[in-house]
């Protein structure tokens, strides 16, 4: 389970493109995105962005379709909350869109093919993986994320 420690919320609205505009320095954003079974979450704050999980791989072209909307132009990190195919599936595309820094697991490990082809994905991205404990506690632009 991941608590985010909010310091600050703020309301936005349309950004001039259309789409929102990410959040202030300062100020925090938590959208949660449909993805069918599931949810998928975007954490802005500080001028940071990080996902949780991402649905299905189906739900791959609306992830992107939603970051891009809300001005994501890169992710700080993407949090896999279980490595089952209707949390990771969404990230292969979401890879192929987006530089991202970090890769946080959960460290459940799973041998499947969908689980072995996100860390193929995440491995050919350049991205930091990171297993994430109990009590860890990560600054995601000033906002403490508590695993």
């Amino acid at each position: 389970m991941l608590v985010l420690i909010l310091p600050l919320a703020a309301c936005r609205g349309p950004g001039p493109s259309g789409g929102v505009d990410p959040p202030p320095s300062g100020s925090l954003s938590v959208s949660f995105i449909d993805v069918g079974q599931g949810d998928s979450v975007l954490v802005q704050a500080g001028g940071e962005s990080y996902l949780i999980d991402a649905g299905r791989a189906e739900e791959g072209p609306n992830i992107v379709d939603f970051l891009r909307d809300r001005g994501v132009r890169d992710l700080d990190g993407i949090v896999v909350s279980n490595p089952d195919a209707d949390h990771i599936g969404g990230f292969l595309d979401v890879f192929d869109a987006f530089q991202i820094r970090t890769v946080y697991l959960s460290g459940d490990p799973k041998g499947t093919l969908t689980y072995n082809t996100f860390l193929r994905g995440a491995r050919d991205e350049g991205s930091e993986v990171e297993v994430i404990r109990a009590g860890m506690l990560m600054d995601w632009g000033g906002v403490q994320a508590d695993a």
